[in-house]
């Protein structure tokens, strides 16, 4: 009896870690990037700038939206906050903010932009390919 009840855990188990990765697959579609990307210039409250990425593919050459082509070797630790502790300059960029919502090679992500720092500056220069260059001040 412990041996079934064992192995009907073992199967749900299973079958629970299988269920997130259909789950992402089912809402963002079987392509290497599904991005929902959002801009605001001006900061909190501003205009916004949408922008829907579907790539079914990452790198030269890829069909889909135009920044498929510059992603090749972009996963979803690209998109990953400053770690804690790191030693950032002082430096304002500005007020712009961005967020990332959607899936990128199976893995959903969720990201937040601003320029609050020199880490946060050069984080939205690694991700200019689908965020744009950070936005100019005055």
């Amino acid at each position: 009896m412990r041996r079934i009840t064992a192995l009907l855990l073992l199967g749900v188990a299973a079958g629970a870690g299988c269920g997130s990765e259909k789950d992402v697959i089912g809402r963002y579609g079987p392509q290497a990037a599904n991005l929902d990307v959002v801009v605001r210039p001006d900061g909190r409250g501003g205009p916004e700038i949408e922008n829907n990425i579907r790539c079914a593919r990452l790198g030269p050459g890829a069909p889909g939206s135009p920044e498929c082509s510059e992603l090749e070797g972009f996963t979803a630790e690209d998109l990953a906050p400053t770690k804690p502790g790191t030693a950032c300059a002082a430096i304002f960029g500005g007020p712009a903010t961005a967020t990332v919502r959607g899936a990128v090679l199976g893995r959903r992500v969720a990201a937040r932009f601003t320029l609050a720092n020199s880490c946060e500056i050069e984080r939205w220069r690694r991700n200019s390919a689908i965020l744009g260059p950070p936005p100019r001040r005055g």
